[in-house]
C-alpha cells in the first residue's frame, strides 16, 4: 500500500509539473516577443552590428573617459582614461584580457570572463533574437522595481555567468 501511495504522489507531482512547464515556457516566449517588439522588432535588432559608447568618468581627483566599442556578436573593447592612467579590457572569441595602467596584460579570470560574455550576449540583443533556450533564459517570479512589479529574468550566455 505504501508504494502505491508514493507512486500516486509522484504521478500527481509530475502531472502538476507538466501542467506548469508549458505555461512557464509560453510566458517566457511571450515576454521575449514583447521585449523584442519594444526594442524595435527582430529585423531591426538583427541589423545592428555593434555600437560605441562614450562616457565621462571622474575619480582620484581626475577627469577622464570610458569608451566601449562592441562588434556583435562576440568582440568588445573598453578603454578607461583617467588623467594619465589608461586601462583597458578586451574580450574576443570567448577569451579576454585586461591591461592595467602600467601596461601589464593579464588574462581575465573565469568570473570576469563569464560576466563579460553574458554582458556581451545581452548587448548584442541575442536573448531577443535567438530561439528561447531554458539554459540561457530563466523566468524566476517577479520583483518590484521602483514600485512596479516586473518579471525576474536571468540570462546566462553560453560560457557566461548568470545575469539578472
Amino acid at each position: 500500500m505504501r508504494s502505491t501511495t508514493r507512486f500516486i504522489v509522484w504521478i500527481t507531482l509530475f502531472a502538476a509539473l507538466l501542467g506548469r512547464l508549458p505555461a512557464q515556457a509560453q510566458e517566457l516566449e511571450a515576454l521575449v516577443d514583447d521585449v523584442a517588439e519594444a526594442l524595435g522588432g527582430r529585423e531591426t535588432l538583427a541589423a545592428i552590428e555593434g555600437y560605441e559608447l562614450r562616457a565621462t568618468i571622474e575619480g582620484l581627483g581626475m577627469d577622464g573617459e570610458a569608451v566601449t566599442t562592441s562588434v556583435f556578436p562576440d568582440r568588445q573593447r573598453t578603454e578607461y582614461r583617467l588623467g594619465p592612467l589608461v586601462m583597458s579590457m578586451v574580450v574576443a572569441d570567448g577569451e579576454g584580457w585586461h591591461r592595467d595602467h602600467n601596461g601589464n596584460v593579464t588574462a581575465l579570470n573565469q568570473r570576469q570572463l563569464g560576466d563579460a560574455l553574458t554582458a556581451m550576449y545581452v548587448d548584442a540583443m541575442r536573448p531577443w533574437l535567438d530561439p528561447v533556450d531554458p539554459e540561457v533564459l530563466r523566468l524566476e517570479g517577479r520583483v518590484e522595481v521602483h514600485g512596479v512589479s516586473c518579471h525576474r529574468l536571468w540570462v546566462t550566455a553560453p560560457g557566461g555567468r548568470p545575469l539578472e
